[in-house]
């Protein structure tokens, strides 16, 4: 192929690199642009980029190599923008210890595993990128911090749209993540991430899903449909919110809390699912301000958890409107108080109470003691 070695400052622009080793390699090669070129076949990778800094990959078409379309290890200031990168029989694109890079506008759909794979990166944007029917996820993330992940398609994969797992402070923003074999958004131990506007349709699992400690993360304006479990699934993590999100026609909840703690639903609609909201061996739950109605089970199922707090939550049209369970006493003591209403009518909820009067007069939808 071409190899570029100890070598700053090059353009390789308009050249064919097919059935070599590497289609492309720089080593310690600065300020190097390769441009309107072709990477085809070769037996490792497209473009093999290590301990170089300033490089611009543009207009590019990199396909069918047998690992990586473009791997970059211990990189900067690196930009990967226009081009297609697909049918290699590892990533698309991956990135091993390197940062403050820009994947812009690329085609990084049909390779063997992931769209995009990071590993050990930080301060990276992804933009409008169209990582679909990839093996694997569509963006595979690990162990990466202060990454702006924005308006990209990842759809039609046959893991997640978008797997995370042990990362931070990122930014997962308006992303179309639908049609995945598991969850659309995925994200394991990992915390103090905003999820804002996606929108997550026809996943085999769930729509957005956080689990193993997945604590402190922000999930705001989300739109979760026909999923088939749940529209978002919050497991074995604390201290998240979501907020004004919208999920419909999930097949089992649309907001489903289980094992958490510290955690509010706040400003969200949930309808035309199994479940609207439950809440399952969870402790201190709020759910503020949300409009369930049109569920095929249960509006709000509360069962086994503690010290739930429900606000100004308007519960309708749903087969079973709102339910509470648990095995021990402790089960019970929530705080659920006459702001809730079930079909118009009003929720009374009572532990610990005595001489309680309710008449025609109080209005009572529902009425626990």
């Amino acid at each position: 192929g071409i190899s570029v070695i100890n070598s700053p400052n090059n353009l390789l622009n308009n050249n064919t690199a097919i059935n070599n080793s590497d289609g492309f390699y720089l080593f310690q090669s600065d300020n190097t642009t390769i441009s309107n070129s072709t990477a085809s076949d070769n037996a490792n990778n497209g473009l093999n980029i290590a301990y170089t800094n300033n490089v611009t990959i543009f207009n590019d078409t990199i396909t069918n190599n047998s690992e990586n379309g473009i791997y970059l290890n211990h990189s900067t200031l690196v930009n990967i923008t226009g081009s297609t990168i697909s049918g290699n029989t590892l990533s698309g694109i991956e990135l091993d210890e390197s940062n403050q890079v820009n994947i812009i506008d690329n085609n990084m759909s049909y390779n063997e595993k992931s769209g995009l794979t990071l590993n050990n990166t930080s301060d990276i944007n992804v933009i409008r990128n169209n990582a679909s029917y990839n093996g694997l996820s569509g963006l595979s993330f690990e162990n990466v911090t202060r990454l702006n992940i924005t308006d990209n398609i990842v759809t039609y994969n046959e893991l997640c749209g978008i797997c995370m797992d042990n990362s931070e402070d990122n930014v997962i923003s308006g992303n179309n993540a639908s049609y995945n074999k598991l969850s659309g958004i995925n994200l394991t131990n990992s915390s103090g991430n905003s999820l804002t506007d996606n929108i997550a349709f026809n996943n085999s699992a769930n729509g957005i899903y956080l689990s193993n400690s997945s604590n402190g993360n922000d999930i705001n304006d989300n739109i979760v449909g026909y999923n088939n479990q749940s529209g978002i699934l919050i497991e074995d993590s604390s201290q998240n919110n979501l907020t004004n999100n919208t999920a419909y026609g999930n097949g089992q909840a649309g907001f489903s809390l289980v094992n958490t703690s510290h955690t509010n639903v706040n400003d969200s609609v949930s309808y035309g699912n199994d479940v609207g909201i439950e809440v399952i061996n969870s402790t201190y739950t709020g759910i503020f301000n949300n409009t369930v109605y049109d569920n095929s089970y249960y509006g709000v199922n509360i069962s086994e958890s503690e010290h739930t707090v429900m606000r100004n939550t308007t519960i309708s049209n749903n087969t079973y409107n709102f339910k509470v369970d648990g095995s021990s006493d402790e089960k019970f003591y929530h705080d659920i108080d006459t702001s809730n209403t079930v079909n118009g009518s009003i929720i009374y909820y009572y532990t610990n109470s005595s001489n309680i009067t309710l008449d025609d007069s109080s209005n009572a939808g529902t009425v626990y003691c």
